[in-house]
């Protein structure tokens, strides 16, 4: 969800950057970058080895009126690095870090703020975090790769991000079975100390038939916190299957301990000669959570015991033409115990369609305008957004819009806010090859306050 009233940046500072699963090599996967070679670049005749990554700077200014007459004024620069080729290269490396300044001082001079996070908390108004930061060994006997350093892994039951090591084997056999294992120390960006934390797992996957992969997971997780050690072991199945080149079909299962914990199902159907795809899902939450090591539970100091839940989705888009897109679907969401209804864990239903235009007066004019319906607690909404974007011979695009959001959460400051109506606009300019620059300015508006959020950043890819 996103963060009320803070920028993008604020919103990873509790837990490591999270990605949806993937049904193929993700990028923090080696075996993903070796199907094809990287192109070479300057830094390979200089160096030895490829060097890739970007170097971004922005500027943040954020205000609230009505409930809070508030400010405050950031820089965050953020660098990331790939170091060497897999198909070339016996040793590659990745690095991704930030550095943040509060240049108003507003943490230095002790007061609060509706805008502050986590690094307010701190006497210096710099602030460094490391993210990633690894070594990859590859083409070694009977191994895949060999892994060392900081290092997120996105395949496991839930997320997984520690300081140590990883490891997977080739494939075997003609099921092309894989083994691997990870451990080590798990990353908690704010905590003072990592000491008697643990986080190791292991994990087998297979392609035993055709258009198939299976992948069954154990995870142990050990947190020490101020209340006492929490040690919980994980354990997941998960199944993927494709029919024909139209039909990916997914389900996964997971176990806390010796209790089932929840499970998920998705189905996605696409035919590109009709320009359509039809995807639906269903997950659902079996037993209570309630304190666990932070790996499976990172939000439970702020929303405490979250109740079973069930949740269905339906997504479906059509083309018509080379102009005209229509997108549509709802959310349903249940509680096991409707009693166990409270901030940040309801029930609702969301039903939405949002037509679209392209390329329809000159290329790279898009429009297009969303009608959602929400009902929640007997409470029936209707609701509007917009969006209106242009590409300029693929060096300024700029778009300007709005959108409602009947629930928006506050993690840091552990509130929620509702009717939440946001305006926008946005300018993305590639100045050179290299070098791109961006713009953007969100206004909300909910019942208590209203909040203006602008951005400008500096990006060199190299």
């Amino acid at each position: 969800m996103a963060q009320a009233g803070k920028p993008e940046e604020n919103q990873t500072e509790a837990v490591a950057p999270q990605a949806p699963v993937k049904e193929q090599p993700t990028q923090d996967s080696p075996q993903a970058t070796e199907d094809k070679p990287a192109p070479k670049s300057w830094s390979e005749d200089l160096l030895g080895f490829p060097v890739h990554g970007y170097l971004s700077a922005r500027y943040i200014a954020r205000f609230a009126k009505g409930g809070s007459e508030e400010s405050d004024q950031d820089i965050v620069e953020t660098l990331s690095l790939d170091l060497g080729a897999a198909d070339r290269n016996r040793v590659t490396g990745h690095f991704l870090g930030r550095l943040s300044e509060d240049i108003d001082g507003r943490s230095s001079r002790g007061r609060s703020s509706v805008f502050d996070s986590i690094t307010d908390s701190y006497n210096n108004s710099v602030n460094g975090r490391l993210y990633h930061a690894y070594l990859d060994v590859h083409r070694l006997p009977a191994l895949e790769f060999v892994r060392a350093g900081r290092q997120p892994i996105h395949d496991t039951p839930v997320f997984a991000y520690l300081d140590g090591g990883r490891l997977e084997t080739v494939e075997l056999w003609d099921q092309k079975l894989q083994v691997g294992g990870y451990g080590g120390s798990p990353v908690h960006l704010f905590e003072s100390s990592a000491e008697g934390d643990v986080l190791v797992g292991s994990y087998l996957q297979a392609r035993p038939w055709k258009g198939g992969r299976a992948r069954v997971d154990w995870m142990h997780a050990r947190d020490r916190t101020t209340l006492g050690v929490e040690s919980n072991d994980l354990f997941g199945a998960a199944l993927w299957q494709n029919l024909g080149e139209s039909v990916q079909l997914h389900g996964n299962y997971t176990f806390l301990e010796d209790k089932s914990r929840d499970f998920t199902v998705r189905g996605t159907y696409q035919e590109p000669e009709w320009d359509f795809r039809l995807q639906g899902s269903y997950h659902e939450l079996l037993e209570p959570q309630r304190d666990l090591a932070l790996e499976l539970d990172p939000y439970f100091l702020v929303l405490q015991e979250h109740s079973p839940f069930r949740q269905t989705r339906w997504l479906a888009s059509k083309g018509f033409g080379e102009h005209f897109v229509v997108d549509g679907g709802f959310d349903i969401r249940r509680l096991k115990d409707s009693s166990d209804e409270g901030t940040f864990n309801r029930e609702f239903e969301r039903y939405f369609l949002t037509p679209s235009v392209h390329d329809l007066l000159f290329k790279g004019l898009s429009f297009s305008v969303t009608g959602e319906l929400w009902d929640s607690n007997g409470r029936d909404i209707a609701s509007a957004g917009a969006d209106l974007s242009c590409e300029f011979n693929k060096t300024l695009r700029t778009s300007i819009g709005t959108n409602y959001s009947l629930y928006k959460y506050d993690y840091f400051l552990d509130r929620e806010r509702d009717r939440v109506q946001s305006y926008y606009v946005k300018f993305v300019c590639k100045l050179t090859e290299h070098w791109r620059s961006d713009l953007d300015y969100q206004f909300e508006d909910d019942e208590f306050d209203e909040y203006h959020v602008l951005r400008v950043g500096l990006t060199l890819s190299f």
